[in-house]
């Protein structure tokens, strides 16, 4: 679990976006989804190019 500074509410959903693997091409979204779980409890959506989310 992530630290959280007093008095905020926790993330509802982690996006990653604007990452690069240099390792790795196409990028590994699998990867990286389960990186970020490691460390977030909620839900984790590793973004594509040009895709939208809404944020609110």
């Amino acid at each position: 679990m992530a630290c959280r500074l007093p008095g905020t509410r926790p993330a509802r959903r982690l996006v990653l976006s604007h990452i690069a693997d240099f390792t790795t091409d196409p990028l590994d979204a699998a990867q990286w989804q389960r990186w970020a779980k490691a460390g977030y409890d909620g839900p984790v959506t590793v973004a594509a190019d040009l895709q939208i989310h809404q944020l609110a």
